[in-house]
């Protein structure tokens, strides 16, 4: 695999990914540390987020960890303002976490719904507005990358609280995109398909 490093330079850049300690997010997180970002790994867990931190900065990146969860909006904002305090500002944000229990339409309970849509949804709003009124204050625009799936698409079944989380992660892209894109600050989405991931393999 070529370095990163030779196709973007994101030296001095400050860069959040959410459920960033493992998989799809940790896989992120190595490869903008290898292009020079700052990378902060949130996680729930401050042990993993901080393995992973470790490994990159063994590994000669740059990486700091902060335990958030983003189902909870409090979390969100302290994550936003410690890493702009912290690190002189927040350039790039990967809304990655996201969990996917399967379920039957039919038995899906509300307990059930609220924690797959808050975790893909809501905290990726809450982070986004968060940091994106850091960017605005700095007026140096920034870049926010919203994690959908293939499911919003194509669903597979026996996942309709994800489906429509992942649905909802591409209208609210577009809207935030629309509104934020004046200001400098570009907001995309990738709608991935399988991916051999921990949290994957535990829905196989």
């Amino acid at each position: 695999m070529r370095p990163i490093a030779e196709f973007i330079d994101l030296s001095g850049k400050v860069a959040i990914v959410t459920g960033g300690a493992m998989g799809i997010g940790e896989a992120i997180a190595r490869r903008l540390a290898e292009a020079g970002a700052h990378v902060v790994i949130a996680s729930r867990t401050i042990e993993s987020a901080e393995a992973t931190a470790a490994s990159i900065r063994a590994g000669g990146g740059r990486a700091s960890s902060h335990v958030a969860d983003v189902c909870v909006k409090a979390d969100t904002d302290a994550l936003a303002a410690h890493v702009d305090r912290e690190l002189g500002g927040i350039d790039i944000v990967v809304n990655n976490a996201g969990i996917m229990p399967p379920g039957l339409a039919l038995d899906i309970e509300e307990a059930d719904w609220n924690r797959v849509v808050d975790t893909s949804l809501k905290g990726m709003f809450f982070l986004s507005q968060a940091a994106a009124r850091t960017m605005v204050a700095r007026k140096r625009g920034g870049a926010i990358v919203n994690l959908s799936s293939i499911n919003a698409l194509v669903p597979t079944g026996a996942l309709a609280h994800y489906d429509a989380a992942k649905a909802g992660v591409i209208g609210l892209t577009r809207s935030l995109a629309k509104e934020w894109g004046p200001q400098g600050i570009r907001v995309n989405a990738m709608a991935p398909g399988n991916v051999l991931t921990p949290g994957g393999l535990a829905c196989a």
